[in-house]
């Protein structure tokens, strides 16, 4: 690793560069939190994804017993032995964050978004019933129309109900099934399905590689999550998905870089 970023740090000044194509990119699990002075799915983990310029945030979204949606991992509240879906909004909004903040309101995290041209990724949290989670899903998607996010905001959900009401209901988006089962669905049937992409715990990946291949065939996107160590993060990107994940998405975004550069056909 020492010898591949002393060979980019050697590369000749003004060299024109030739890339290779379509190239992996980076996004922040749940935001870039990892600094020492921000908390997951915060705005502060927001606003340090767009300073790094990578290419989304990842953020997840639950709604409260009175209908509000909040960006927060959860359903439980760190200590406090509050379930988010089971409590009502003010008392959510009363917790202080270990960094200080409050946990935000969607309407809060997707005004900020907006402020650059970075994507983010919505993952929407399974609610307990069919219809709690079409209620949801229905809300989120009235609130991007309505603060017009286009294709700025992108979907995601562990529940393949609430991916296939998005596939009927919300044509043209991008929507993408996770899953950390090892038996998961492949590429053919998430395309079937109507979905964009399929994002696989990095354990699915490790097992089933020829799923990026196959994925690749199929015409949707992979995302390789949620890597946290170099070795991780190489056996990734040398396997070529369109996104990894991580916690730490500056150190995964430099080693990328890293390998992107050492791959360049370079002519000075």
């Amino acid at each position: 690793m020492k010898r591949l970023l002393l060979t980019i740090a050697l590369l000749p000044i003004g060299c024109i560069c030739l890339h290779l194509g379509a190239q992996t990119q980076i996004v922040g699990h749940r935001g870039y939190h990892t600094t020492g002075d921000s908390y997951e799915n915060t705005i502060s983990a927001l606003r340090n994804c767009q300073k790094l310029g990578i290419y989304a945030m990842e953020f997840d979204v639950n709604m409260t017993s009175d209908d509000s949606l909040v960006v927060f991992h959860g359903p439980m509240i760190l200590k406090t032995g509050m379930n988010i879906q089971q409590t009502k909004f003010k008392k959510v909004r009363s917790v202080t964050l270990p960094d200080g903040e409050q946990i935000p309101t969607l309407r809060e995290f997707l005004k900020v978004a907006k402020e650059s041209s970075m994507q983010v990724i919505c993952e929407i949290k399974t609610h307990y019933t069919k219809e709690r989670d079409e209620f949801v899903t229905s809300r989120i998607c009235a609130l991007a129309d309505e603060l017009g996010m286009g294709k700025q905001l992108e979907f995601t959900s562990f529940s393949e109900w609430v991916c296939d009401y998005l596939a009927a209901n919300r044509p043209g988006a991008e929507i993408i099934y996770i899953s950390s089962n090892v038996n998961a669905m492949g590429a053919a049937e998430a395309r079937k399905r109507g979905y964009t992409g399929i994002s696989y715990d990095l354990k699915v990946f490790q097992t089933r590689p020829e799923l990026f291949s196959e994925a690749r065939n199929e015409g949707i996107k992979t995302t390789f999550w949620t890597p946290d160590n170099a070795s991780l993060v190489w056996w990734g990107i040398e396997h070529k998905p369109d996104f990894i994940s991580s916690n730490h998405p500056d150190r995964a975004k430099a080693l990328l870089d890293a390998y992107n550069a050492f791959n360049e056909k370079v002519t000075k």
